[in-house]
């Protein structure tokens, strides 16, 4: 959670969350608008200073707990409003869950 927290905290204020997917298929190409260049730009330095020693089987554990099965789970992301995540005695906005698993997907292309 707490890699998370800092992961997607650095995305979303790289830009991460204003792409759409389309954005996501030529940023790696040559010849990016400005906007995008700038967010490649800052996507691929954040990659570069963060490292991602994230222990990727922890969030594989994490993402195929019960808990994300059962109905008022579903529920609360379905219903709009703020979501956050808690774990033990952790919290994460889902913004910042999904800025950070965004990146890291990113980082796998």
């Amino acid at each position: 959670m707490d890699i998370l927290d800092t992961i997607g905290r650095a995305a979303q204020q790289g830009g991460i969350l204003t792409l759409r997917r389309t954005d996501f298929a030529i940023l790696n190409k040559t010849g990016l608008n400005d906007y995008l260049f700038l967010i490649w730009t800052a996507l691929n330095e954040l990659s570069e200073r963060i490292g991602f020693d994230l222990p990727h089987m922890a969030l594989k554990l994490f993402s195929e707990l019960d808990y994300w099965n059962r109905v008022w789970i579903i529920q609360e992301f379905v219903v709009p409003g703020k979501i956050e995540l808690i774990c033990g005695s952790k919290l994460l906005c889902f913004d910042l869950f999904a800025a950070g698993i965004i990146l890291l997907g990113y980082h796998k292309i």
